[in-house]
């Protein structure tokens, strides 16, 4: 990090934050290549806070249609925010972060349904295909769909509360990505690592199949990450997805086993065994408190 970024990086994450506590889902999408490279643990800010959104990427075949949607998105930017719905039926906000007239990301404002026909049809369709092919995905989805608020808040409050943070990843970008080249090529491949993490995390993926999907082998996948975060990949893997279990627990009215399966965790069982050992304490325990 340079003079001045660490402190704007952490006003970033501490508004969204303060967001998401004031019934703001926020999240951020397609953000500059440059910086996630320099700052690739804003990837993590990249995974909307939306129960729905974890189920559907649970599944390579459904997070797929997810991740054609940010591709559309990054071809034919939006010119100001607006509001629609993703292809699950998820209604949300959507506002460009621009410089020099490009957008260098999106901010979104995301968990309504309700408000648009076009949500409904989405979620009927979807709901029948999801039935014939995952019934148990189905299941999940329709009840995840019913929780999703149906008090869309008023456009000008949304744009008076995303103001704040497009003016800080803008000026994020002008004062630490603009200009700067990337010389090392072990930021490049910390920050695949880091993106295909935050991108799959839902799915239950092996090392072997991160270091296939990467074109790189696996101990040199370890040795870069460990160089570049300090702790070894497998290390990471496992907390980084505990603590977004711990986080569906605490934070919505999920069970154990949906908690452990949105955080890539298939066995429930095991689940269990690492949480209590991380935690000190059970899942059940933990979420009757």
């Amino acid at each position: 990090m340079i003079i001045g970024d660490e402190n704007l990086l952490n006003g970033i994450y501490d508004y969204i934050m303060f967001l998401r506590k004031n019934s703001l889902r926020v999240s951020i999408s397609c953000i500059d290549k440059n910086m996630l490279t320099f700052y690739p643990l804003l990837n993590e800010l990249q995974i909307h806070d939306c129960s729905l959104c974890d189920l559907i990427k649970t599944t390579t075949k459904t997070s797929k249609v997810c991740l054609t949607n940010k591709n559309i998105l990054e071809k034919r930017p939006l010119p100001k925010l607006s509001y629609g719905c993703c292809p699950y039926g998820v209604e949300e906000f959507l506002t460009p972060v621009f410089s020099d007239k490009k957008p260098v990301a999106y901010i979104h404002a995301t968990g309504y349904a309700g408000k648009e026909e076009k949500s409904t049809e989405i979620f009927n369709f979807q709901y029948k295909r999801l039935t014939e092919f995952f019934p148990n995905l189905a299941k999940q989805y329709k009840k995840q769909y019913a929780e999703l608020s149906r008090n869309v808040p008023d456009k000008k409050y949304v744009a008076a509360a995303l103001f704040p943070l497009s003016f800080m990843l803008s000026s994020f970008y002008e004062n630490y990505v603009k200009g700067r080249s990337v010389e090392d090529r072990y930021d490049l491949i910390n920050s695949m690592i880091l993106k295909y993490i935050y991108e799959n995390y839902q799915q239950s993926f092996s090392l072997d199949e991160m270091s296939n999907s990467l074109n790189y082998s696996l101990p040199h996948l370890r040795y870069v990450f460990k160089l570049k975060n300090g702790v070894p990949l497998a290390t990471f893997i496992t907390e980084f997805r505990l603590k977004k279990a711990l986080d569906k627990l605490k934070n919505t009215s999920c069970t154990i086993c949906e908690a452990a399966t949105s955080a890539g965790f298939p066995d429930t069982n095991h689940f269990s065994t690492l949480f209590k050992k991380r935690y000190g304490v059970s899942p059940s325990s933990f979420k009757k408190r």
